[in-house]
């Protein structure tokens, strides 16, 4: 369903929303509809350096692939899994040789905290 929605935005959409943003330094002039043919690889790389976004010692192509290997999601291992799926949480695992419990906060600060704005 994520990925039916995603694959509905268009790159219009996204223009616009980087527009709206106040990312995109547009002109009033500018066709919202345009393609993105319409800039070229140096003309935006110019952009970017220009904004001090990325150094002159680095090349277009490991700028836009600077991100690609970075990780976005913990590994998945087998028995993240597991504990997944038993419903086992890290702070339950680490917790079960900690049996107290925890008491209930007094509410008698609560209770004369709501009585003080009737009294005016």
């Amino acid at each position: 369903m994520v990925k039916a929605s995603w694959a509905e935005v268009t790159a219009t959409c996204v223009q616009n929303c980087f527009r709206k943003a106040g990312f995109a330094d547009v002109g009033a002039d500018a066709d919202p509809e345009a393609s993105e043919e319409d800039h070229s690889g140096s003309d935006l790389w110019q952009r970017v350096v220009d904004s001090d976004m990325g150094g002159r010692d680095i090349c277009w192509d490991d700028f836009v692939m600077a991100d690609d290997d970075a990780d976005t999601a913990e590994p998945c291992t087998d028995e993240g899994i597991v504990n997944e799926v038993h419903g086992k949480s890290d702070s339950e695992e680490s917790d079960d040789d900690d049996d107290e419990t925890l008491e209930p906060a007094p509410t008698s600060h609560c209770n004369t905290a709501m009585e003080k704005p009737n009294e005016r």
